[in-house]
């Protein structure tokens, strides 16, 4: 039995074989991990990966081989990427911030009004604003909201009024995204250099904007959510994603007709319920949690949602006492449910983007 020794960094790091660049992130710690081969003679392995590996990122036993194949004395990252099985902090919760940051799959965020859904993007725009600032963010929503200074550069963002003349300009800016889309997929693959180049298109309240078309069968909403289930499919591996927040949750909605573009998403619902009385948030997005745990689509195992389910009872309980946001997390092999931290102080910081 080998051991390397890792430890966790943010670097981006070569391994021989297969050769693929593969981003590390994570709070310095180091720790062994052991393999069933020894690595002691393997010269492939190079000394970066000995000390840059992220502890935390492999999954459990039972879905080691889907990320790591040990066989040949040779250490093969799969091409499933490191952060779809999501980033952790020292404590071992995940980084939620740090992992819809750094996701390269599409990201759904669901819940009622007053659960924190804003100040959850707010975070997450910040964090691309200081790490990844030449990330081009596109920006559609029914209010005229800032976004920390990425809704006021020219030509990235739209405000939708639901009138008719503005169902046709919000599909003409949401196919700009779509025909990005479409340019780097028809790029060669061995010319592709995208990672620098990294395109998010953010949809503000969903919901609301589905319901001034006519239950999707209108024109513009079929290419809209045809463009989406394209940006699900392949924009993972051409760095095109979506962000979509919505009050409510439904797959069908949202432009997700089958399991390959459900597979293609990371799915959070927020959750935070307050003591007092005749507040607009009504359950504090207990129900859409719930949908989205008893989708048998969403989470397939009977005793998975059962614990799900369990464990939603107990966070209701703990945003009340805490007055704080929980939130489900359907990200890599097993759901979680955790409490999420105060992130109103990224509401004050203002990033420049290009």
């Amino acid at each position: 039995m080998g051991t390397l020794l890792v430890k966790s960094g943010k670097k981006e790091i070569e391994i021989d074989s297969p050769g693929e660049k593969i981003h590390i992130l994570g709070e310095t710690k180091t720790q062994e991990v052991n393999f069933s081969k020894d690595f002691s003679d393997n010269s492939l392995i190079k000394e970066e990966v000995k000390e840059e590996i992220q502890e935390g990122f492999y999954p459990g036993p039972e879905d080691r081989k889907k990320y790591i194949d040990t066989s040949n004395t040779t250490i093969n990252l799969t091409k499933e990427s490191l952060v779809d099985i999501g980033v952790q902090d020292t404590k071992g919760a995940l980084d939620v911030v740090e992992t819809i940051k750094d996701s390269t799959r599409s990201v759904i965020v669901a819940s009622e009004p007053g659960t924190g859904k804003t100040s959850l993007i707010t975070a997450v725009l910040a964090r691309i604003g200081l790490s990844d600032p030449d990330t081009k963010i596109y920006i559609v929503g029914m209010k005229r909201d800032s976004w920390l200074g990425y809704a006021d550069i020219p030509d990235r963002s739209f405000v939708y009024s639901g009138t008719g003349e503005s169902k046709k300009e919000l599909l003409a800016f949401i196919k700009k995204v779509g025909d990005e889309l479409i340019k780097r997929c028809d790029t060669r693959k061995e010319e592709r250099n995208f990672e620098k180049k990294k395109v998010v298109l953010l949809i503000d309240d969903w919901a609301a904007i589905t319901n001034t078309f006519e239950g999707g069968k209108e024109k513009e909403a079929k290419e809209i959510l045809s463009i989406l289930g394209n940006i699900y499919l392949l924009g993972r591996e051409v760095f095109v994603r979506a962000l979509v927040v919505t009050q409510s949750f439904n797959l069908a909605s949202l432009g997700v007709f089958d399991s390959s573009q459900r597979n293609c998403l990371s799915l959070f619902a927020l959750i935070k319920v307050t003591k007092e009385k005749n507040t607009s948030q009504n359950d504090g997005g207990i129900a859409t949690a719930t949908n989205m745990i008893t989708n048998k689509f969403v989470v397939g195992d009977d005793k998975e949602r059962a614990r799900l389910l369990k464990e939603l009872d107990f966070y209701r309980t703990k945003t009340e006492e805490t007055n704080l946001p929980a939130i489900l997390c359907i990200v890599g092999a097993r759901p979680v449910i955790q409490m999420l931290p105060d992130l109103r102080k990224y509401a004050n910081i203002i990033v420049t983007g290009k």
